[in-house]
């Protein structure tokens, strides 16, 4: 005689009851990340809404008027507190909050007059997204590129994390040059050689040396 193991109803209803969790649990977290990159996403394609914006109003909007209206943007979407610690690593834990938020608000002045200078005139140029990816610490990379029929194609890639609803800009990639790297090689030697001050006046003078050429 052969014996034919039956399962117990009971058992296979459990089952099927926990396969079904897992299944929610799993489509929630997809949802969830779907969502958080398209949110990062969302975020990076503001910022290059506002870029084309002044490379479109160009000369007639005037290099102070789009630092201006960058500035504002460069605030919101850019997480300075993160990117200081990056750029001045041990450094940074060494600096009072004032020091940091006089750091904070002169970094913003020289990435808002760099962006002025570097997007003054519109040729036809248009950012394209190319995709996005996860990365560790719950962040995100957008790659994207910008075009135009008379320059040569610029990969551009963002690094961003969250904060609090939004998400935010901590690192710039052009062509595989992290920003931040450089300048994190740049200040570290400012800062092993002549302290914060030093720091914050070379900053300065870069921001001034920006609205001077304009």
């Amino acid at each position: 005689m052969q014996w034919k193991l039956r399962p117990d109803t009971t058992d296979l209803k459990m089952i099927r009851q926990q396969i079904s969790r897992l299944l929610v649990v799993s489509v929630a977290l997809l949802g969830g990340s779907v969502k958080a990159d398209e949110q990062a996403v969302a975020s990076v394609d503001e910022f290059h809404g506002l870029l084309l914006e002044v490379m479109q109003a160009g000369d007639a909007l005037g290099f102070q008027d789009r630092k201006a209206r960058l500035k504002t943007m460069v605030s919101q979407k850019f997480d300075m507190e993160t990117i200081g610690n990056v750029v001045l690593n041990r450094h940074w834990r060494d600096l009072s909050q004032q020091q940091q938020q006089s750091f904070i608000e002169q970094f913003i002045d020289l990435s808002s007059a760099t962006y002025a200078s570097r997007f003054d005139n519109y040729s036809q140029q248009q950012f394209q997204t190319l995709g996005f990816e996860s990365m560790s610490a719950g962040r995100v990379m957008v790659r994207t590129e910008i075009t135009s029929p008379t320059m040569t194609t610029v990969k551009l890639d963002y690094i961003l994390q969250p904060d609090d609803s939004s998400w935010k800009i901590i690192a710039a990639i052009a062509d595989g040059v992290n920003d931040l790297a450089v300048k994190r090689t740049e200040y570290t030697a400012i800062m092993n050689a002549g302290g914060f001050d030093q720091l914050l006046a070379e900053l300065t003078a870069q921001t001034q040396a920006l609205n001077g050429s304009q």
